[in-house]
């Protein structure tokens, strides 16, 4: 049992780096994200930037052909950025 539990966290330990990295590029890119939402039926979550809506997606397991990170917020600047009421 004490196996088993340290899989879990390193798995978590794993996550949360994903999480952190996703948001710090995120971030980079001018984005304010909102706080992470989980995926339905896959392990993971998205997060979307409260100014301009693009999403980051963070899947801790992902398909052959998908990444851990992916979505517009780590890919493209944020448009709303420098606007004052948002």
């Amino acid at each position: 049992m004490g196996s088993s539990n340290k899989k879990g966290k390193q798995i978590m330990t794993f996550f949360d780096k994903l999480v952190k990295e996703a948001l710090k590029s995120c971030k980079w890119r001018g984005h304010k994200m909102l706080a992470l939402e989980p995926l339905l039926n896959r392990i993971g979550g998205f997060a979307r930037c409260k100014k301009c809506e693009k999403e980051v997606m963070i899947i801790l397991k992902p398909l052959p052909n998908e990444i851990e990170i992916s979505g517009e917020a780590v890919a493209l600047n944020c448009e709303r950025k420098n606007h004052v009421n948002t």
